[in-house]
């Protein structure tokens, strides 16, 4: 909404078919908003103090409704639909589940550790369990050998997303190591924090950045159109939250499988090394 539009109190009444019924201050608007079948309606980024910020809702409708008329709306300052996150890839089991037992016929697969200069980092730090990292994905498998005991909070709820992409990521970043299983891990020592990030990855983000330990936010999508709002979102949270957001570069089917043995790097060893020099 533009700035000094104000909706009021939002009143919401729920229909036999799950739809809303929504009221607001201004009228003709609460009228176009009941016209379309939505489902959701409310802030998207509850307490936060920004005043821009404030003033951004988020609607959900089936998807066969037409939302243009949105745009033509004097009090609408932008009107963005937002893209539904890929169903992220999975990588194949024989390359994630490799051992990692240096010497090994297959310690070709953990040269991104030497790249980084891993071993010399773990020198300083092999992370802190007083810092969590967010992984902001797809589905996570807190099954997973290497994550037991590893994600304090988990926002996973979209039973849906059968892609376990969030499961690889957060192996990546903070998944146990030397545990004679699974990979070896950057930040080993760190704990986690998992959201799916369907289908609203920048609330997602805002949810995680509000977590008491959350010290940095990994983003590892496959694609995220730019628009102003998560510019300040991200802005914000890094300003007034002191939490840092970070997103993988080239993170596509392609570049995975061309570079495989860097793909972890390209990932999350971002998120965790700044989250380690942020405490530091």
């Amino acid at each position: 909404m533009k700035p000094n539009i104000s909706l009021g109190v939002i009143q919401k009444t729920s229909n036999p078919d799950e739809t809303l019924l929504i009221s607001t201050e201004i009228n003709d608007f609460s009228t176009l908003v009941n016209s379309k079948k939505g489902y959701t309606f409310k802030q998207a980024f509850p307490g936060i103090t920004s005043e821009r910020l404030q003033q951004v809702y988020y609607i959900e409708f089936s998807e066969n409704e037409i939302v243009q008329e949105f745009n033509q709306r004097s009090e609408i300052e932008n009107f963005i639909p937002l893209e539904i996150p890929a169903l992220m890839f999975d990588l194949p089991n024989d390359y994630t589940e490799v051992s990692t037992i240096p010497g090994s016929s297959d310690y070709f697969c953990n040269t991104a550790l030497e790249i980084i200069n891993a071993p010399l980092a773990w020198t300083v730090t092999q992370g802190n369990p007083n810092i969590f990292v967010g992984i902001v994905d797809s589905k996570f498998d807190l099954n997973h050998p290497d994550l037991q005991n590893k994600v304090v909070i988990n926002l996973d709820d979209v039973n849906e997303n059968y892609a376990f992409h969030g499961t690889q990521v957060a192996n990546f970043a903070a998944g146990d190591t030397n545990n004679g299983v699974g990979i070896a891990s950057i930040g080993y020592n760190t704990r986690l924090v998992t959201a799916d990030d369907y289908p609203k990855q920048a609330m997602r983000v805002w949810e995680v950045a509000l977590i008491p330990g959350v010290k940095v936010i990994n983003c590892s999508w496959a694609y995220s159109s730019y628009n102003s709002i998560q510019e300040h979102l991200y802005r914000y949270i890094n300003d007034e939250i002191g939490v840092l957001v970070v997103a993988a570069a080239g993170n596509t089917n392609s570049s995975a499988y061309k570079y495989p043995a860097s793909y972890p790097t390209v990932l999350s060893v971002a998120a965790v090394v700044t989250g380690m020099m942020w405490v530091k």
